[in-house]
């Protein structure tokens, strides 16, 4: 390796980036063995319908959409580690209300509320760190870092919280979430606060720098409400066990791990990004459609795993665009921007489905969103 490119690599993991990377990873890990258990929880063990299922998610949603808004003047003000820092606190709040959810069934929408407070003082603090702290042309590895540490803990964090749901119950799966919550931001305590010094102008929104990213971000609103919440629901029936929902967790992001390295790589390059967005765009709606027809184990690893992976190969790309579209402008405005776009298609996802009632139809809303990528 040159010395050139060893410095390159070193940049990536500067003391400062190595926080924020440890913290995303641990804190993916503890929600990738909660996380995908979370609607089954609520649908399986307490035998809430679909509907109070989606209203569930729709108050987390609204929470969050209303929320990020507040984490934005708490950056500007404290700064982004305590935003993110104040969102693993309410992340633990969340955990101990969903627990106690079984008996106290009062608690079913502060549960909701503190999930979506959490994500957007997490969220808004970590992208506005990101961003700040990153260099244009390192976001595109940079993007692909965060991608993969969303995912690698998704390889183990499954078939561990499976495990701890089939031999020691839900209690002790939270119990573990929550004791790795706390180790995940211990670093932050000793790391230099980073501030947005900007004024905030909600009119920029309108701006056409703006608004042409909003039916990408809207569609990866819909694109994640589908696969998080519904799609998990669908396959449970097919699947028919914790553990087992635990395993596919495991494996299908395994290879997901492995594309979003590579992609991070040819982003940077900068001339294949387009054909490589607009490949997976191809196979994402392809495979939200197979969706639907799924009816057995096989079909349920083949095709959520691809799906997975051809989502991966947008959203490296447009986490690259979107930090460096930020770092070329009013940073705070872009992300909070994006964030409100993507929590409007969340919506327009859970409302969508609580009119129809059917699970399948946010696999063919998907689809047609997906649409919009292929104007990247």
């Amino acid at each position: 390796m040159d010395i050139a490119r060893e410095y390159h690599l070193k940049s990536l993991f500067t003391r400062e980036l190595f926080e924020i990377y440890f913290l995303l990873i641990t804190r993916a890990l503890s929600f990738s063995m909660i996380g995908i258990f979370i609607p089954l929880y609520l649908f399986v063990e307490l035998s809430y319908s679909l509907n109070w299922v989606i209203y569930y998610y729709l108050a987390f949603i609204l929470s969050f959409f209303l929320f990020q808004y507040i984490a934005t003047f708490v950056i500007m003000r404290f700064g982004a580690k305590h935003s993110m820092i104040t969102g693993v606190f309410f992340t633990i709040g969340m955990i101990f209300l969903i627990y106690f959810l079984r008996d106290y069934s009062f608690l079913f929408f502060p549960a909701a509320i503190f999930y979506g407070i959490q994500g957007a003082f997490f969220w808004m603090g970590f992208h506005i760190d990101a961003v700040l702290k990153g260099r244009k042309r390192d976001f595109g590895k940079e993007s692909a870092i965060i991608e993969t540490g969303l995912i690698l803990p998704s390889i183990i964090g499954p078939i561990v919280g499976g495990l701890l749901i089939k031999f020691f119950g839900f209690g002790a799966l939270y119990g573990v979430a929550i004791c790795i919550l706390i180790v995940s931001f211990i670093p932050l305590l000793f790391s230099k606060e980073v501030y947005a010094r900007e004024k905030l102008n909600l009119k920029s929104f309108f701006d056409k720098d703006h608004l042409k990213y909003f039916f990408i971000y809207f569609a990866q609103g819909i694109g994640f409400i589908s696969g998080h919440v519904f799609w998990t629901l669908f396959i449970f029936a097919v699947i028919g066990g914790y553990l087992s929902m635990g395993v596919y967790g495991s494996v299908a992001t395994l290879l997901v791990c492995l594309i979003t390295l590579f992609i991070g790589k040819v982003v940077d390059e900068g001339k294949k990004s387009k054909f490589v967005v607009r490949l997976g765009t191809g196979f994402n709606i392809l495979f939200w459609i197979l969706k639907i027809f799924v009816s057995n184990i096989f079909q349920v690893f083949a095709v959520g795993t691809l799906r997975s992976a051809a989502s991966h190969v947008i959203d490296v790309p447009f986490l690259a665009k979107t930090y460096s579209t930020a770092k070329g402008h009013k940073a705070i405005s872009h992300i909070l921007f994006r964030e409100t776009c993507l929590r409007i298609g969340q919506i327009f996802c859970l409302v969508l489905v609580l009119i129809i009632g059917k699970i399948e139809s946010s696999f063919i809303i998907s689809a047609i969103a997906s649409v919009a990528f292929f104007f990247f």
